[in-house]
């Protein structure tokens, strides 16, 4: 275990000092695959238990989540994203949200700002990762260096999600995710005309309790729920949002792909739900045979 600076401290101590507080409060730009010094102390000062040199250190910089609509008829608010970026200093870098493996690396700093020319929504949520080098790491490293392992997603817990169009829990809410409402009814489409192309499109957003809400750690995977979330240069995203949108017309229209674990989740609230109106009517039967003959009781 390193010891603590003595008081009489050298000034190359103090400078990895005051390097690893301008890291801590002022995220840069470049990042990777080499730490800088400020990096490299942020590194050391706050995670490391052993000193890492320069040489054992891979880091790259990543968009993480945003507040722009996702695949799933999901929004974050910036708020929920600034929660995210207080609790991510420290937490694990999985692949595809496998939790029963180790973790790959570590997200080290994190920050909220305006989305840049090309990305996703209108604030992004930006985070730095770093890997210790090691023979086994070595082929992923080199599958994210080729832009072949890109995309990331953010796992976290949350209060409550709130549905746009009513404003209730989405646990009492009537709408699902993704269906049009017509702008002047609020009723559902029928199939027609009404209700189509002129409406709103239901999606859920996160309230409630920040201080309940935290980010659990962020994974390499094949694609994110959040549109344009993704490992990047030091330049950000950039252009290759146009490039890619017109490679996939669905890169950023919602598409049909979701994250297997949100889908799971979600198939897990209907079957809920169905089980809720289930008890509900077989407890109005009950209560309607009781009125009807005497022979019954409710339990």
């Amino acid at each position: 275990m390193r010891s603590r600076a003595e008081s009489n401290e050298s000034g190359d101590a103090r400078g990895a000092r005051k390097a690893f507080a301008a890291a801590a409060v002022q995220p840069r730009g470049a990042v990777g695959p080499e730490p800088d010094a400020a990096d490299l102390a942020l590194i050391n000062q706050q995670f490391a238990l052993a000193e890492l040199a320069p040489e054992d250190v891979y880091v790259r910089r990543m968009v993480l989540a945003n507040d722009a609509l996702d695949r799933s008829y999901e929004r974050f608010t910036p708020a929920v994203l600034e929660r995210f970026a207080r609790t991510l200093p420290g937490k694990p870098v999985l692949v595809a949200h496998e939790k029963r493996e180790l973790p790959i690396g570590l997200v080290y700093r994190a920050q909220v700002r305006p989305a840049r020319p090309g990305e996703a929504g209108d604030v992004s949520l930006e985070a730095a990762l770093y890997m210790v080098k090691s023979p086994e790491n070595a082929a992923v490293r080199q599958q994210i260096d080729g832009g072949v392992v890109r995309y990331v997603s953010i796992g976290f817990r949350y209060d409550t999600r709130i549905c746009s169009v009513c404003g209730q829990d989405y646990a009492d809410c009537p709408h699902l995710p993704g269906e049009e409402i017509d702008g002047a009814t609020g009723r559902r489409g029928d199939g027609g005309t009404e209700g189509r192309g002129e409406g709103e499109t239901v999606y859920y957003t996160y309230g409630g309790d920040m201080s309940r809400y935290e980010a659990c750690e962020c994974s390499l995977v094949y694609l994110g729920c959040q549109q344009m979330t993704q490992l990047v240069k030091g330049s950000g995203v950039g252009g290759q949002r146009s490039e890619m949108a017109m490679a996939s017309g669905s890169i950023l229209t919602g598409g049909n792909d979701m994250e297997n674990e949100k889908a799971l989740a979600r198939v897990k609230e209907l079957e809920g739900e169905v089980r809720r109106l289930s008890e509900a009517l077989k407890a109005a039967d009950r209560e309607t045979g009781g009125r009807g003959d005497g022979g019954m009781g409710r339990a």
